[in-house]
Formats: C-alpha cells, sequence, structure tokens
C-alpha cells in the first residue's frame, strides 16, 4: 500500500545507538530531524514514495519520526524498556556494532529482542567483528534485521527508516485488527448463543451472518498481509540497488574505496592463512592532472578520469594470460586509481601487468578539443613483505607511488621497506616546512645577472634559501617540491615576493634609473592561483617597488597545460608593468613559433643546452637558432649555468645578450648583493679563483 494511502499515528520513533555523537548528527540530518527536535523531511517523504512506487500524490497525512540516541548499548536497553513501560515503543533501532567499552552491537540487539522482540534493527558499521553466518546463528533467520555500511547515503537511511518503521505500524496494526477481530467474533458468538436461548429458530440465519462476517474480515485481513509481502518486496530491491550504489565509483562505475578495502582485506587474511594466495596492489596517481583539471576546467578533468577507468579496465580484460587470478581496478578518489591482483602465480607478475598499464596510458587523450598527455606513475607492493593489514599495503603502494613521481614520473617503482622511513622524513620536513615558513627562516639569495659585452650587472636572480636550525643549509631542490604538493608553495612565493621586491625598491632608491632589476621564479601552481594578481599587488603596495624593475620567471610546463590560459594571466601580468622571462626554455614542448602569443620580455636558455654544446654539436647550433630568432622578435636571451671561460666564449659567439652562473658570482646575501648593485663585480676569473 502507498504511504500516502496509509493513515499515519502521531509518531514514528526512532532509537539511534552509536557511540560516535557525529554519527547521530548525521542520522538526524539523513532523517531532516532539526537541532530542535522538528520535522523537516515532508519533501524528502514525498520523493521516496515516488521511488518505492512510481508515483506521487499527495498525502493525507505524514509520518513524524521521533528520535532518541544512546551512546551505549546499556542505555539503549534501558530507553527501550522505559519507552515499552510508557506504552511507547521504538519501531527501528540504528546500532553500530562497535561501542567500547560497553556491549557490542549484536549483544545490545540480543537483550533489545528480549524486550521488543519485533523491533527493526539496522546494523550500521564499517567494521564488524562478526560475519553474517555469526549473525545468523545467533539472533536467527529474522526478517527484522537489515545490514548498512558506513559511510552511509543519507537517501538509504531515510528510505529504510520510513519503509521499515511502516512495516512495524503494519504488523502492529494487523495484529490490533487480529485482536479486535477475535473480540467481535467473541462478543457475536455470545450474542447469538444468548439469542438461541430465546429464538433457536434464528441460530441458523445467526450463524450464517457471522460466518459470512468472519469471511469478510479473513480476506481483509489477508489483503493487508499481502500489501505487507509487496512492501517487504520492494524494500529489499531498493536496499539491493542502494547497496551495489554504495559499492561503486559514480563517474567512472569502477568499485570505489568501501569496496576496495573489502577485496584488499580479504587478500591480505587469506594470504595470511595460505602462503600460496599471493597477491600485489599498484597505486596510481597522474602526472599533471590537477594542472589539467584547472586550466581546462571540471568537465574536462572528468571526461579524462572517465577515459582512464575505461584503458584500465581494458588492459585488465586483456591479462588473462599473464594475470589469471583475480583483477580488480577501483577509484579511491580524484585521480587516484588502485588496482589489486590476488592468485598470483609469482611475484613478477605484478610488474608485468604494471608495465601493461603505463604503455596503455602513456597514449594521449582527445578531451573537449584537446590533445592531453597524462602519464601515470604506479606504485607496486606485494603480499611477500607479509602485511598484517589492508591499511599497511595501501600506505605502502602510496610510498612507492610517491618515489616514482619523484624519480621523474611515468615509471613504475617497487616498494621497499626503507621507502617507509625516508616516507616519514619527508612528513617530517613538510612539517617543519611549515614552521620554517611562519618563522621567516626561508629567506632570499641574489644571484647577478651579467650583460655579455661588458660585464656590467643588469639584474639579480631572487633564489629561495633555507637555514635551518639543525640541518643546517637545505637547498631548493630538497624542500620545493614538497612545497608544490603541499601547497605550501603559494605562503612561500609571497615570502620571496616580499624579499625580492623590497631589494628592488632600495635599489631604485639609491641608484634611480641606474639600478638593476630582479627576477622571481613563478611555479605553476602560483600562476594558477586565482589570487595571484591580488598577491602582487598587495606586496607591491607593502614594498613600494616599480613593477618595471621586476621580471617575473615562469616555466614552460605552464604554458602547455592551458595555453589560452596562460596567455591571459601573463597578459594581465604585464599590463602591470612587470617584466616577464620564459625559464628553462628548451626543456619542455614549446617552440620559438609560439613565443609570439606570450608577452615574455626575456628568455632564459636552460643551462643543459650550455653544458652539451661543445661535446653535442647539434646543441650548438640550437644555441645559434634560439638568440638569431629571439632577437629578431625582440626578446633578450639570458643563458644560465656558466661556469668557465670557453661557456662564456661560445655565448659571446652566438650573440646571447646576458649570462649568468658560478663563473661570475654564486647567490649572495642581501648585503653582498647591495654592494655588488653599487659598485659592481670583480673579474670573472678574479670571481672563479674565490
Amino acid at each position: 500500500m502507498p504511504l500516502s494511502e496509509i493513515e499515519f499515528v502521531a509518531d514514528r520513533r526512532l532509537l539511534l545507538i552509536d557511540d560516535n555523537e557525529a554519527i547521530h548528527a548525521d542520522y538526524r540530518k539523513a532523517l531532516g530531524i532539526a537541532a530542535s527536535g522538528t520535522l523537516e523531511a515532508a519533501d524528502a517523504l514525498i520523493d521516496l514514495e515516488a521511488e518505492l512506487f512510481g508515483r506521487t500524490q499527495t498525502p493525507a497525512a505524514r509520518p513524524n519520526f521521533t528520535v532518541e540516541s544512546a551512546l551505549q548499548g546499556d542505555h539503549a536497553v534501558s530507553l527501550a524498556s522505559a519507552a515499552l513501560a510508557e506504552g511507547r515503543p521504538f519501531s527501528v533501532a540504528f546500532v553500530d556494532m562497535r561501542m567500547p567499552p560497553g556491549p557490542d552491537g549484536l549483544q545490545t540487539i540480543e537483550r533489545l529482542w528480549e524486550i521488543s522482540p519485533d523491533l527493526q534493527c539496522v546494523i550500521c558499521t564499517a567494521y564488524s567483528d562478526y560475519s553474517w553466518d555469526d549473525l545468523s546463528g545467533r539472533l536467527g533467520a529474522r526478517d527484522n534485521l537489515l545490514i548498512l555500511r558506513k559511510p552511509f547515503d543519507k537517501t538509504e537511511v531515510l528510505q529504510i527508516a520510513a519503509a521499515l518503521s511502516q512495516k512495524w505500524l503494519l504488523a502492529k496494526s494487523a495484529a490490533l485488527r487480529m485482536e479486535e477481530l477475535e473480540a467481535i467474533v467473541a462478543d457475536r458468538t455470545e450474542k447469538l448463543r444468548a439469542a438461541a436461548l430465546l429464538d433457536q429458530r434464528r441460530m441458523e440465519d445467526l450463524e450464517s451472518i457471522v460466518a459470512e462476517r468472519t469471511d469478510r474480515l479473513q480476506a481483509a485481513l489477508r489483503l493487508d498481509h499481502q500489501r505487507m509481502g509487496q512492501l517487504e518486496s520492494i524494500v529489499a530491491d531498493r536496499t539491493a540497488e542502494l547497496r551495489r550504489a554504495a559499492m561503486t565509483d559514480k563517474l567512472t562505475g569502477l568499485p570505489n574505496r568501501a569496496l576496495f578495502n573489502d577485496r584488499l582485506g580479504h587478500a591480505v587474511e587469506h594470504a595470511t592463512d595460505e602462503t600460496n594466495r599471493r597477491f600485489a596492489l599498484l597505486y596510481l596517481d597522474f602526472d599533471r592532472f590537477k594542472v589539467i583539471n584547472d586550466s581546462l576546467g571540471h568537465q574536462a578533468g572528468d571526461d579524462l578520469l572517465i577515459a582512464i577507468s575505461e584503458r584500465l579496465s581494458s588492459v585488465l580484460r586483456a591479462t588473462d594470460c599473464v594475470a589469471s587470478g583475480g583483477r580488480t581496478a577501483a577509484r579511491l578518489g580524484g585521480d587516484e586509481f588502485v588496482v589489486l591482483l590476488t592468485d598470483l602465480p609469482e611475484f613478477d607478475v605484478a610488474e608485468q601487468v604494471a608495465r601493461r598499464l603505463l604503455d596503455a596510458l602513456a597514449p594521449p587523450y582527445e578531451i573537449c578539443g584537446h590533445r592531453i598527455h597524462c602519464t601515470a606513475s604506479i606504485g607496486v607492493t606485494t603480499s611477500a613483505l607479509g602485511y598484517a593489514s589492508a591499511e599497511e599495503v595501501v600506505r605502502d603502494a602510496d610510498t612507492a607511488m610517491y618515489r616514482a613521481k619523484a624519480l621523474g614520473r611515468s615509471r613504475i617503482v617497487l616498494f621497499d621497506p626503507p621507502m617507509h622511513q625516508q616516507a616519514l622524513e619527508r612528513l617530517l620536513l613538510e612539517n617543519e616546512l611549515r614552521r620554517a615558513i611562519d618563522n621567516d627562516e626561508i629567506s632570499a639569495r641574489f644571484q647577478p645577472i651579467v650583460k655579455t659585452v661588458d660585464g656590467t650587472v643588469a639584474g639579480f636572480e631572487g633564489l629561495a634559501r633555507w637555514q635551518h636550525p639543525q640541518r643546517g643549509l637545505v637547498m631548493p631542490s630538497d624542500f620545493i617540491p614538497v612545497a608544490e604538493e603541499t601547497g605550501l608553495i603559494l605562503e612561500l612565493g609571497v615570502s620571496m615576493m616580499r624579499y625580492c621586491f623590497r631589494a628592488a625598491s632600495d635599489w631604485r632608491r639609491k641608484l634611480g634609473d641606474a639600478c638593476p632589476y630582479v627576477s622571481v621564479n613563478l611555479s605553476p601552481k602560483q600562476l594558477m592561483d586565482a589570487n595571484l594578481l591580488g598577491r602582487l599587488d598587495a606586496v607591491v603596495a607593502e614594498t613600494g617597488v616599480r613593477p618595471a624593475d621586476v621580471r617575473l620567471e615562469v616555466t614552460e610546463t605552464y604554458l602547455i597545460a592551458d595555453t589560452e590560459g596562460a596567455a591571459r594571466t601573463l597578459s594581465e601580468i604585464r599590463d602591470r608593468g612587470f617584466g616577464l622571462f620564459i625559464d628553462d626554455f628548451g626543456t619542455g614542448y614549446s617552440s620559438l613559433s609560439s613565443l609570439h602569443r606570450f608577452p615574455f620580455t626575456g628568455l632564459k636558455i636552460d643551462k643543459s643546452f650550455l653544458d652539451n654544446a661543445q661535446s653535442v654539436r647539434n646543441h650548438g647550433a640550437v644555441l645559434s637558432t634560439i638568440t638569431t630568432l629571439s632577437r629578431n622578435l625582440g626578446i633578450p636571451v639570458i643563458a644560465e649555468g656558466v661556469e668557465n671561460a670557453n661557456q662564456l666564449a661560445l655565448l659571446e659567439t652566438v650573440g646571447c645578450d646576458y649570462v649568468q652562473g658560478f663563473y661570475f658570482a654564486r647567490p649572495m646575501s642581501r648585503e653582498n648583493a647591495d654592494q655588488v648593485a653599487l659598485h659592481g663585480l670583480p673579474s670573472p676569473l678574479a670571481a672563479a679563483d674565490r
């Protein structure tokens, strides 16, 4: 019978039993009950009825959930006993399995059923110490017991609460009607017997009337039972659908974290009990996904994740000859995927599957009209390490994945125990980096940028250096990747701007138009920060620097991720008067022909070209081509990493405008940079001798 056709009683009383108060709040939100205890689920109930019965009607009356909470099983039993004594028993109880230090969920249900055998119970937990066989053995085959996995879906909680409380009400109504029928029959029989004593002739007619009326009432009762069976069937079907949905990632259709954790837990358990039950876990993270998602939009990111999941599934379907056991690909969230391989014949199979995945994921994707390269880094661990829990397996595979990213990405790394200690050290470095930014331990060092023609100082590049109180000097290569990964680069970038902008402002005040400029590196994450321009404006106002005395350096990686977005951002920066350098040119995928699309005022050649120019003939030709075409575009060229006179001579030959490197000076303190700005550098040979 549809809910809208049933006359509801005033209250549907629910009992929430969980040792976590936050879970109680989640239940109340799911049931539409505000903190004041009032009902806010009218609209949700109408939707529920539509889902259950396929149509929506204006309900004659709506259920009013009354909820009481217990943090422990003993308290729940006390509440149930008191409610029964008051004639206001509970219809449904949501019970957690683990509620230390008191009785667990199974013991609590047993005691509740001793008090109220028809109470509808829903076991709602993420972990259980009992299997379904254990529950059935202890509680028996009952039709008033359901299991709901955490984290639960709000709609699922509301549907189950409405359906089970309605089932309880129907059962109570049926019992009450049976009592009424029995009382009616008994009363009518007595009257008939009394009448029979007065008039025997009317007995047969009276008995016929009673029999007919009894048949009608019994037929009505059978109809109620039939409708209750239909309702139970609908609830069971919808519960099964919700369970399947709760175990599936909605975007990709792959198993989600909950189902993956369950399967991994079984794999660990079986590997512990049987030494020949080998398994392996592959942890995949997709390089540059966040850049793509932030630059092209979330729809493009979702389309890319769907395409990735399809390639994963395709590879795993084709690996029967390699990995004949179980294969589960799951999405944990974001761009993190895992592949669980079970019943492996040999552990080497895991690496073979990982290589097939790398090969399948390497080709570019066509997403929203863009050709996108998004390779994967894969961390692998196996049951050979004797894991005791699923959490340890995921932790080590994740650690190996981060090692793969650190080693250059698009590669596979097999976990070994020392990596765990290194991961702990990385976490320690992250915490220390947060403290260092707060304590102003990271400051700027300045390396001169010299005019090739006369050796005068044109500017300085500001470079971050961390003077750690225990470790000593920590180089950027050790902490900048951590800052990028954790988002601390935004705060660190503002700190570096303050140091460098303040220096340029002071040099302008002392030297006027003869002052050198300062260049500051901007990471891709900073450039994709929606508040970048606001941060720049704030530091300019704070330091009083002229934007024309500042050059902001941008890497090629940022340009290729989103060409249109990069052009807009760089144009806005240039409009404020800042100079713009493209840094490490030649290490990415951009070309000289694309430089006209961006408002660059300088081009910095990566030092790798200079290092190999004399040993690799083509590199010298590339240097010459870059300087010639850049000059034609009106963009000066700066060569980084000049370390000897031969390199300087080559750069002079190809017409490079500016040079920078240890041959002239190492990065120096602000005080020394002030002296160089005022008096210039000593000769390169003297600087090299120091």
